[in-house]
């Protein structure tokens, strides 16, 4: 009897399980697990259009410590103790400098609703403001 009760509990949970396997799919056929994946992707394409233009302001203030910081980055990966040597605290300042001449020089294109993060950039604008579409609809097809 106790192994026929056990049995159907267990039976019982098996879609729960599954279900937390597969990702959340919502009623109506909704992946939740699909529309947030399209989500973080256009995010990160948006993301990598702002790198690229503080990328750009920071190697027109200080285009030799940006050649070494890129270097070391690109060590880091392949070759640890074959850093090149950097003065960070210089590094730091032009980083400081580069971004507020971005922040002076270009005005907010858009503002994430999500985060509050600044676009400059046209491109990183345009997908941003896709990325927040996709955050509202995936919130109105109920998923979390």
């Amino acid at each position: 009897m106790k192994q026929a009760a056990s049995k159907r509990r267990a039976l019982a949970l098996w879609p729960l399980a599954v279900a937390a396997m597969v990702g959340p799919v919502q009623a109506g056929g909704v992946d939740c697990r699909l529309l947030q994946e399209q989500r973080d992707q256009t995010f990160r394409q948006a993301m990598s259009h702002e790198i690229a233009l503080v990328q750009r302001y920071r190697e027109r203030h200080c285009p030799q410590l940006a050649r070494l910081a890129e270097q070391a980055n690109a060590s880091s990966l392949t070759a640890p103790a074959s850093f090149p040597t950097i003065d960070y605290a210089a590094w730091s300042e032009c980083r400081r400098v580069a971004e507020a001449d971005l922040e002076r020089t270009l005005r907010v294109r858009y503002r994430s609703s999500g985060t509050g993060f600044r676009y400059y950039s046209p491109q990183g604008a345009a997908l941003a403001r896709e990325a927040d579409r996709q955050s509202e609809a995936r919130q109105r097809a109920g998923c979390r």
